[in-house]
């Protein structure tokens, strides 16, 4: 094994411009890779961020006790819930409104309803308590934001099945062509190759030192790749204040770059190797 990847390192060493070239070809493959996949991600955050933030607004009544319809809801439907009394409403939105003077005669007629913010986990949990609301007589209307977030949601779910398939396509695209980056420049020693089948050199002895050194342009190009996209990533963090996931997110996605490029390298070298001694 050292003296595999002795001469692994020697013969990169010998040609330096190739072997920068064929590194340097797979790691803008796998940057491109790197950053469709960290897309992705942030799309799943957004999405699971989104989900988070629905509702159902329960209009009582009058004359109805919102703490008691409450206790009923939240038992019934098995989701948290908080009351908004019209008195608070009417607070505030006088606050929100505070330059708006004309508002203050609200006070002594207040129009507003006492109000049930009900929070369900997820989009079905939504439409089955709106379900269950129509049947209560204490309730005067109903509103919920299921229909913008159900469209969001419809969106992000086609984007993420074709999305992925392009993904998983594109992934292994980059993975073919790193590969066959890295054994281009193989083609070059094909007398080498010859001369030490010649001299009765076996062939795992001959391969071991070809797949050493893709395996190290591989996973240079690899590295490279999860340092660019990690820099650049950073700096989308900055830009976007924190809108998507933190870097911290990020060393998945460098494992997945740095093992991504390690095979190709390897298996790009090693079926050159192979393609080189049967001609």
């Amino acid at each position: 094994m050292i003296r595999c990847m002795r001469e692994a390192a020697g013969s990169i060493m010998k040609q330096p411009g190739r072997s920068a070239a064929a590194a340097v070809a797979a790691a803008l493959l796998l940057i491109l890779f790197g950053l469709l996949s960290l897309a992705f991600q942030n799309l799943h955050y957004v999405t699971a961020a989104v989900e988070k933030n629905i509702d159902v607004k329960v209009f009582l009544k009058e004359g109805t006790d919102p703490e008691n319809m409450a206790q009923m809801l939240e038992k019934d439907l098995q989701s948290p819930v908080r009351v908004i009394t019209k008195e608070q409403g009417l607070k505030d939105m006088l606050a929100f409104y505070e330059k708006e003077e004309y508002l203050e005669t609200l006070r002594t007629d207040n129009p507003l309803n006492d109000v049930i913010v009900i929070y369900p986990e997820t989009l079905q949990t939504m439409k089955k308590s709106v379900q269950v609301l129509e049947r209560y007589k204490e309730v005067e209307a109903v509103y919920d934001n299921g229909d913008y977030y159900e469209k969001f949601s419809g969106i992000t779910e086609a984007v993420r099945t074709w999305g992925g398939a392009a993904a998983a396509g594109f992934g292994a695209g980059t993975l073919f062509l790193t590969g066959v980056v890295i054994s281009t420049g193989f083609t070059v020693r094909k007398r080498e190759i010859h001369v030490m089948y010649m001299l009765g050199a076996s062939p795992a002895f001959i391969r071991r030192p070809y797949l050493m050194e893709g395996i190290f342009l591989g996973a240079g190009g690899g590295l490279t790749a999860a340092a660019c996209v990690h820099y650049m990533y950073e700096k989308l963090y900055v830009l976007s204040e924190a809108a998507v996931l933190p870097p911290d997110s990020f060393w998945g996605t460098a494992g997945i770059l740095m093992i991504a490029g390690t095979a190709a390298g390897g298996g790009g070298s090693l079926a050159a190797v192979l393609r080189l001694s049967r001609t």
